[in-house]
């Protein structure tokens, strides 16, 4: 394949991509809640090539299954010398966007209207909601790429027979070792429930499909599970019950509660622009809905799956990541099916309001630099005490030469119909993400991250201290202290006593075994990250005497 060719064809998409994914991928310390103690998890299989049991700061901790933390660990392994490992292990992000990015390519390609393979990317890059997750060490993103590879699968049987089962074996399995039964158990029910809605699914070609695809999720399904089983049964039951079946059904206290309106108060903004025009698709193409299974997969899927996610008794905008994938596919139909090309205005409505968002954030960034009040905006800019801006030309030129190439991309794709919009959604999308990373970067740095406490707090420990337990630590502290400190820390909620001769409290209560021993302890460090001070304090505190 020459190479300028393919850049003159596809350049442009390349570039949206790479100031979309890039910045912020790279160049960051890991974040709480969720990129903290996923760094905690992949640490320890890169540390102890232990990847069937996931441990957390010395403890199992079974919520899911490993195949993300086991990829992020080769990740770090291959690209740790390069970068440092939080980012070189983010990489599997990019990895399992990429994935999703090729399966609904293919789902989507059609060779009588080439293009519509771009458009899915881009209608993919689209997404309001995936900006901010798709940079992160999140295992939602492999469950997102198994969903396309499933839908895949689906779309292709009539199309494609022999890939068909493959896609979609292989999209159950990877679903199931990224977040458990929920993944397969919705392209299940998807797949069951497509021979009552669609004819030619009533057919032997339909069974044969469903059979290779058996065989194909056959390993994914049975390796990690097995030797789980065969090493600790009852870690065995915690997953398979609590953190699936019963963190599901609401019998335990595990994961969040659902937000009022549930999905659809999350929806209407995180898959922007994407609804509306999956929504005028079904909408215009309803009498065909049943016959054309390139519409009825991902519609069926999309209600299904909504359904399902509502019933749950724990809800995160995070968790609606696998109803993008068929608002994708479903955008694609009216690709080169416009009645009249595409009005100037409507396609430049994304990069006014985009454009207006770049402007703001460079103001306020030479609020920052400059210290001028009228350029701060508002008080939430003051949010990280103690930050000293400093000035980089690096940073806002990139930021510049990042939205004049884009900027221009759009402007060659503006009265290209629905393909045009999209670019130029997703051009101005990835122009605003450019700048902000660029410029804010540093700020949000500033108090979001975990190294220079960890520093503080282990440079306050006397050097004699023998163990520390902490007290309140949730999973993202425990992990981060771990993986920047490399001492473990002891926790008091599970032996009901201590030891050790220092506790490391977090926020403002404070363990009985203090309380009911408060001269025989004493306070020798407080503080908190920038910002934290009320919301997040912590406290170490050492034994006045040693403990024989």
């Amino acid at each position: 394949m020459r190479v300028a060719p393919f850049l003159r064809q596809h350049g442009g998409l390349i570039l949206i991509i790479a100031c979309w994914l890039i910045p912020g991928l790279l160049g960051r310390t890991p974040w709480k809640p969720d990129e903290a103690y996923t760094v905690g998890l992949v640490h320890h299989i890169a540390t102890t090539g232990d990847w069937i049991v996931p441990t957390l700061a010395g403890e199992p901790f079974m919520e899911k299954p490993p195949i993300f933390f086991l990829l992020a660990a080769l990740m770090g392994w291959a690209f740790g010398g390069l970068l440092p490992f939080h980012d070189a292990a983010r990489l599997a992000s990019a990895l399992f966007i990429g994935l999703s990015m090729a399966a609904l390519a293919c789902a989507t390609h059609d060779k009588t209207r080439p293009g519509t393979g771009r458009l899915a990317v881009l209608g993919l890059v689209s997404s309001l909601g995936l900006l901010v997750h798709a940079h992160q060490l999140i295992t939602d993103l492999a469950l997102m790429a198994g969903i396309a590879c499933g839908l895949t699968g689906l779309s292709l049987i009539w199309r494609q027979p022999r890939w068909a089962g493959i896609w979609f074996g292989t999209g159950m399995g990877i679903a199931f070792m990224s977040k458990g039964l929920l993944g397969p158990g919705l392209l299940g029910v998807t797949a069951a429930a497509l021979p009552i809605l669609h004819a030619p699914a009533r057919s032997r070609l339909y069974l044969q499909a469903m059979r290779q695809a058996f065989y194909a999720a056959l390993p994914w399904l049975l390796i990690w599970p097995i030797a789980l089983w065969l090493r600790h049964p009852e870690l065995f039951a915690v997953w398979a019950w609590d953190n699936n079946i019963g963190r599901f059904l609401g019998l335990n206290t595990l994961g969040p509660k659902p937000e009022p309106g549930g999905y659809f108060a999350i929806l209407p903004w995180f898959a922007l622009p994407l609804w509306p025009i999956a929504l005028w698709t079904v909408w215009t193409r309803r009498k065909q809905l049943r016959q054309d299974s390139q519409l009825l997969v991902p519609t069926l899927y999309f209600v299904l799956a909504l359904a399902v996610l509502s019933l749950a008794s724990d809800a995160r905008a995070l968790y609606a990541l696998p109803l993008l994938p068929p608002l994708v596919m479903l955008i694609t139909p009216l690709y080169g099916q416009e009645r009249q090309p595409q009005r100037l205005s409507f396609a430049l409505i994304p990069w006014l309001l985009f454009g207006l968002v770049w402007v703001l954030l460079v103001l306020g960034w030479i609020g920052l630099q400059t210290g001028m009040p009228a350029l701060k905006g508002p008080r939430w800019l003051a949010m990280r005490p103690g930050f000293v801006a400093q000035f980089e030309l690096w940073r806002p030129m990139l930021a510049l030469l990042g939205a004049v190439a884009l900027g221009w991309l759009a402007r060659r794709h503006w009265r290209q119909g629905l393909s045009g919009f999209i670019t130029s959604w997703c051009s101005g999308l990835a122009a605003v993400w450019l700048c902000f990373m660029l410029l804010w970067l540093p700020w949000l740095e500033w108090g979001s991250g975990f190294g220079p406490l960890v520093k503080q707090i282990r440079a306050a420990m006397p050097a004699d201290t023998r163990c520390t337990t902490s007290w309140h630590l949730g999973e993202p502290q425990r992990a981060m202290f771990d993986y920047y400190g490399q001492f473990r820390l002891h926790r008091l909620e599970i032996d009901g006593g201590t030891n050790c001769d220092a506790i490391l409290v977090q926020g403002h209560d404070l363990p009985m075994a203090i309380t009911l021993q408060r001269q025989a302890w004493q306070e020798i460090w407080h503080g908190a990250r920038p910002g934290d001070e009320k919301k997040e304090p912590y406290r170490l505190f050492r034994r006045r005497t040693s403990t024989p």
